[in-house]
């Protein structure tokens, strides 16, 4: 008898403009369209971190303020009562609590009232008192650094500990589970580990309705657009991008009536509100990015976009944080994604993943969820615990494109010549007549076949199939 399930989840939600709110949303939407008679029903605390009003979310029946330690208690609770309700209504069902886990989401407060951001457990808390209560318990990790603090370790122990399953979104979760974390993915003993690849709704998007997507915006009047996405802040790399287009023009004779860089979103605003300096600077370097390459910008938002020739404009600039479908229509339209991110120990990027999904090739830093997704020869050998040290080796001639199978060009992190590495990558690919980008393009786009969310909500109910099938086994073996 298939398995039916009632899920309650803790993550941040809708309008919360963060990437964590976006993947709840489309995640827990797939789930309910690939199993609307086995998905009971849905229970949701959502973790409030700018201080948005989740009343008009329907979905959300609690809420947690983030810096308020008063709220987390009674979260906790109020979250597995919610949950624990709704089962009642549901008696054959599988409770389960999905925590939706980034690290820095739970602080730790002093007795002055003071806290500090990341030192918190009360992902810890509500994964102990679940457990108690006879609840399966799912994390889902959104981070998980190789070089990790101490306290970060410890956190992460714990909750493998306590948790029946730890979703990652990376592949290489495993290896460093085991070799950084001193946690065995192989011991059975302990929570069950899985990757369950991040989710895309661009698979289901034919290159026909692309290319109409392309026309309705106007961007079919260039050659080659060029894309920068998601929330901006600070190791996203968009100053050296915007001076690695700038160089590509000026110096490397890239056609600057035949392409266009759009850059899409807003700064984060839990940047804003935490350091407002910081987003300041990042303005700041942007413009100075613009300006020393006298690169022509423009500001619009998708619906404008029609009126823009992008012929004449260099940067656009859609300074908002955009919605679902208008995303869909910026990478439909777009050529290449950049994501020269200066983190390399990233695990998971829904933006790289959109990019890969709807066929975009790629000018990359080898972070972990890169790495992963397109295997580049270059790095054989290399673990992903070893990523941070490329730039110390000799040998790599940056940038780096696969010649068997290209499908990215790989540029190096926090490197003063990153830039020009940009530029070379722009350069390659537009050259004789965008043979190198046609074929990036083509290589993409199978691997993004496989990275749809019906897919990935497909393998969460296998997982917690196996969950039951091993607690029915290891009761009968009592």
């Amino acid at each position: 008898m298939p398995l039916d399930i009632v899920i309650g989840a803790l993550t941040t939600v809708s309008p919360e403009p963060c990437g964590l709110a976006t993947y709840w949303g489309n995640f827990s939407l797939a789930l309910r369209q690939q199993f609307p008679r086995r998905i009971k029903g849905m229970t949701v605390t959502a973790i409030d971190t700018t201080e948005k009003s989740y009343r008009k979310n329907p979905t959300v029946q609690c809420i947690i303020q983030k810096y308020n330690p008063d709220s987390w208690k009674e979260g906790i609770e109020k979250t597995i009562e919610n949950l624990e309700a709704l089962g009642s209504k549901y008696p054959r069902a599988v409770k389960v609590l999905y925590l939706n886990n980034e690290f820095g989401l739970s602080p730790l407060f002093n007795e002055d009232g003071s806290y500090e951001n990341a030192r918190g457990t009360h992902f810890v808390d509500i994964a102990r008192k679940a457990k108690s209560r006879g609840i399966y318990v799912v994390e889902q990790k959104h981070t998980l650094r190789t070089t990790p603090q101490d306290h970060e370790r410890s956190i992460y122990a714990s909750i493998d500990e306590i948790v029946d399953a730890s979703i990652g979104l990376s592949k290489s979760i495993k290896p460093i589970l085991r070799e950084v974390y001193g946690i065995d993915p192989d011991d059975h003993e302990t929570a069950l580990i899985e990757n369950i690849h991040h989710g895309s709704w661009m698979t289901n998007i034919s290159i026909q309705e692309q290319r109409k997507i392309r026309e309705k915006l106007g961007l079919q009047r260039v050659g080659t657009t060029l894309l920068i996405a998601g929330l901006q802040g600070e190791g996203k790399g968009i100053p050296e991008a915007i001076d690695g287009y700038g160089m590509a023009i000026r110096e490397y004779g890239v056609i600057e009536e035949d392409t266009v860089l759009m850059i899409a979103g807003q700064i984060h605003p839990g940047l804003i509100k935490s350091a407002p300096e910081k987003a300041e600077k990042l303005e700041e370097e942007k413009q100075n990015a613009c300006e020393r390459w006298k690169l022509k910008t423009v500001k619009a938002t998708v619906k404008t976009l029609p009126k823009i020739d992008p012929r004449k404009v260099n940067v656009i600039l859609l300074e908002k944080y955009q919605t679902n479908r208008h995303m869909m229509w910026l990478d439909s339209s777009s050529d290449i994604n950049i994501t020269v991110y200066q983190n390399l120990e990233q695990i998971a990027s829904g933006r790289f993943i959109e990019g890969v999904a709807t066929g975009e090739a790629s000018i990359t830093t080898p972070f972990v969820n890169a790495y992963d997704i397109i295997e580049p020869t270059h790095f054989q050998g290399i673990s992903p615990m070893e990523l941070t040290t490329l730039n110390e080796r000799s040998g790599l001639d940056w940038p780096l494109i696969d010649d068997r199978l290209p499908k990215a060009s790989f540029v190096q992190p926090n490197s003063q010549d990153t830039p020009r590495q940009i530029a070379v990558s722009i350069q390659r690919m537009t050259e004789n007549n965008r043979k190198l980008l046609r074929e990036m393009k083509k290589n993409m786009r199978r691997i993004g076949k496989k990275q749809g969310w019906e897919s990935h909500a497909r393998a969460f109910m296998r997982l917690i199939e196996t969950l039951e099938e091993n607690k029915t086994i290891d009761a009968e073996a009592k």
